[in-house]
């Protein structure tokens, strides 16, 4: 699993040209992927009879990072259809135009169709790659070049080598037009990568016995094995244990000041260390059973620099663990830090425009309310802010949780980019995917003061400063 590459297919066939067998084409594209080790990272979507419109249409619906064009071509443009079904060419500059509009979007465009090298000059400038032909193609070379260009694709390789291996194709079909397909170097687009994805578990473990950890540690491997994760493979390609991997505590909370910070620092030493030695895309994928005070600093401490999924521990199912925070793929744990569209649908805030100087946050999203924080911020001389979630006290685990944590994280940014607070302390009581969320999007940059609540002294005392965590190396 990872992110998933939508490859556009488009098709134009005019009822007063020759026709010239689209559709075997489209089987053979798609017969290749279905073989290749990486299927389960494409997704194919087809348009035929395609008019201008039509083509407009499907590069806003479908964003897709690979679009295809197959069809009739000539120096003046690649063919579409009119209303009536006959040929209707479209125009480089037009076409080029329209790419334009699409910045850091479109990785690869084939624009398989005769003469299409000039059509392909005027598009490279918006997007990473182009590739056309420098005369006519005959039929069967195209889908011959089709062929070699995916069954690469789906192999994890690159653009340039997918080409390469097209018109190797074209050669071992014993037809003589390997140089006919044309590769440009385009200065625009987002660079496509289809490698396979590791996915990583990091697994925290505090206030649990020996065998209590070792039976949370297979939870997490079983819920992995939705993801085509392998300790023997992890161990003999990388010499990474499940060990190297994880934390484990028997007291539940730590001792002092430094353990805390010790802890907090601690997932982004062990993600530093296996982001080093496992190559290519990763996923980090994190099982923590720890105060949720913690999870805040463990969350910033690793900040938005990676692809997270979070999973939350609800017995019954094949793992005992379902993913509930996934910011994995598409724009990755930055997600965490972007503004939902519309006002919040999930949380209510109170004070926040009132916000200014020393700041207490109770943040109130779990069945265990958070101590009287309103008290505690009037004899401090601070600022009060509640913040609640429309479900009271238990979210539901269908509920949109991602979007949740943005809202979450939105109001407290914004607390601190008003500039008038000096200084944000946290007194919460959430689940661990929002507590952990949070932390990763406040990262160790703003001064944020995380409080713990001590049931034996019945009191707050601070136990984590998150800028002292600082950013180190990852």
């Amino acid at each position: 699993m990872g992110t998933i590459t939508t490859i556009l297919f488009l098709a134009a066939e005019p009822s007063d040209f020759a026709q010239i067998r689209l559709g075997e084409e489209v089987r053979e594209i798609e017969d290749m992927l279905r073989m290749s080790k990486l299927r389960d990272r494409f997704r194919i979507e087809k348009r035929f009879a395609v008019r201008a419109q039509d083509l407009a249409q499907a590069l806003l619906d479908l964003q897709p990072q690979i679009v295809h064009f197959s069809g009739h071509g000539s120096e003046k443009g690649i063919c579409l259809e009119n209303a009536a079904g006959e040929a209707s060419t479209a125009r480089p500059e037009a076409v080029a135009r329209l790419f334009k509009q699409f910045p850091n979007q479109i990785s690869c465009v084939v624009l398989n169709a005769c003469q299409s090298e000039r059509q392909a000059k005027a598009i490279a400038p918006h997007v990473g790659y182009v590739v056309g032909t420098r005369k006519n193609i005959g039929l069967r070379a195209a889908i011959a070049f089709s062929k070699g260009f995916y069954q690469a694709l789906g192999s994890g390789k690159g653009i340039p080598e997918c080409v390469e291996m097209g018109r190797t194709q074209i050669g071992l079909e014993g037809i003589r037009e390997q140089t006919t397909p044309v590769l440009i170097k385009g200065s625009g687009g987002k660079p496509l990568d289809v490698r396979p994805v590791s996915h990583i578990p990091i697994i925290v473990g505090m206030g649990c016995s020996d065998d209590e950890f070792k039976a949370m540690s297979r939870d997490a491997v079983d819920a992995l094995s939705d993801y085509d994760f392998s300790e023997d493979r992890y161990r003999r390609q990388y010499n990474i244990d499940l060990t190297d991997l994880s934390v484990h505590r028997h007291e539940w909370l730590p001792t002092n000041a430094g353990d805390w910070k010790e802890l907090a620092l601690s997932s982004r030493t062990i993600v530093g260390k296996a982001g080093r030695q496992i190559s290519g895309a990763k996923v980090f994928h994190f099982f923590l059973r720890a105060p949720i005070t913690l999870t805040i600093g463990l969350g910033a401490s690793i900040g938005t620099k990676y692809e997270v999924i979070f999973h939350h521990h609800q017995p019954g199912g094949h793992s005992n663990y379902i993913p509930l925070i996934d910011v994995s793929g598409g724009q990755g744990a930055h997600l965490l830090r972007t503004r939902p569209a519309g006002r919040p649908k999930y949380i209510r805030v109170t004070g926040a425009a009132k916000a200014k100087g020393v700041v207490y946050a109770a943040i109130a999203l779990a069945p265990s309310e958070p101590a009287p924080v309103k008290a505690l911020a009037r004899s401090d001389g601070a600022s009060y802010v509640e913040i609640r979630s429309i479900f009271g006290k238990v979210i539901p685990a269908d509920a949109d949780w991602t979007l949740l944590a943005r809202e979450l994280n939105m109001t407290l940014l914004d607390i601190l980019a008003t500039g008038d607070c000096t200084e944000l302390h946290l007194f919460t009581s959430a689940p661990m995917p929002l507590t952990f969320a949070m932390g990763m999007a406040l990262d160790t940059r703003p001064p944020v003061v995380v409080h713990h609540w001590f049931a034996p002294e019945n009191k707050y005392a601070e136990v984590l400063r998150l800028n002292e965590l600082g950013t180190g190396k990852a």
